[in-house]
């Protein structure tokens, strides 16, 4: 089944589920030698990157990097990959006593994936987590890194779960654009804003008064109304600020918590749904952590 996942994809830029008992790992420092030989990189470069399946085949070893020639993988736009975030069906599966073994399609492409699990220290919703996507044709996400094995591209997952809806197929096809356009645009000079205070956010940077460099500029929140938009403005205000800090985004509780004084739950996670429904916010490692998009 084809949902129009044909991105080809020279970009890609932005997961939850059953997570892998044995990979991601610390222990160690940012900047600090890793196994191997290897430097741990700096959180600011440990990104998270939506892709297709074409974009993972097509990405090349950068043996020139400067952590002494590691060889790095990096996508044809030139981003350097850490993590990914993929969607696609599973064309076939193998469970192993320590790992289950992937065929992930997405219609641009094949690629293998592997988990590592563990029996005896997974528990019970993991394991029935595992269940769910071990069947043909079960369209799933995948967070994890890539890896290359003698030659051959795979996939290290360290989450695997199933869609909720054909919506999240959508929505990650968009983030693949919009985080490969974002990506095209950062180093690009663009006009000052417009010296209007009254602005309103409408889109993600299409067109219109909104620019497209430092941050998109968050509606101002007023008291007297604003049709009514008053706690998705102190809502979206929050994602952006505390976004821009962390890695993973904003978090759902934290932003209820800090709101509480003003809203009541039900209607920031409703605020937070109208939000990414209108390309403002998107998610990132799951449901509960978002970015503002910038």
């Amino acid at each position: 089944m084809n949902f129009g996942m044909d991105y080809q994809g020279d970009g890609g830029g932005g997961g939850g589920g059953m997570t892998s008992s044995q990979g991601g790992g610390g222990g160690y420092q940012a900047g600090s030698p890793a196994a191997g030989g290897k430097v741990r990189k700096s959180y600011d470069e440990q990104t998270l990157i939506p892709v297709t399946v074409r974009m993972i085949l097509t990405a090349t070893s950068n043996s020139n990097n400067m952590d002494g020639g590691t060889g790095s993988l990096v996508l044809a736009d030139g981003r350097e990959l850490y993590q990914i975030k993929l969607v696609g069906a599973v064309r076939s599966f193998d469970v192993q006593s320590t790992n289950v073994n992937f065929e992930i399609e997405d219609a641009t492409g094949l690629v293998e994936a592997k988990m590592w699990v563990d029996d005896n220290t997974d528990c019970t919703a993991v394991q029935q987590i595992r269940d769910q996507v071990c069947k043909d044709h079960q369209y799933v996400k995948i967070v994890g890194q890539v890896k290359d094995y003698g030659g051959k591209l795979n996939v290290v997952a360290y989450s695997v779960r199933p869609l909720s809806s054909g919506n999240e197929i959508t929505h990650h096809m968009l983030e693949v654009v919009h985080s490969g356009e974002t990506s095209k645009r950062a180093g690009a000079i663009v006009a000052p804003p417009p010296n209007n205070n009254s602005m309103v956010t409408s889109g993600v940077g299409f067109g219109g008064s909104a620019p497209m460099g430092g941050g998109m500029p968050v509606a101002a929140s007023s008291s007297s109304g604003g049709g009514g938009n008053g706690i998705q403005d102190a809502v979206a205000s929050y994602i952006q600020k505390e976004g821009e800090h962390l890695e993973v985004g904003a978090s759902v509780a934290d932003c209820i918590t800090s709101l509480s004084g003003q809203y009541t739950e039900q209607q920031v996670r409703q605020a937070i749904d109208n939000l990414a429904s209108e390309g403002l916010i998107y998610s990132t490692i799951n449901e509960d952590n978002y970015k503002y998009a910038q």
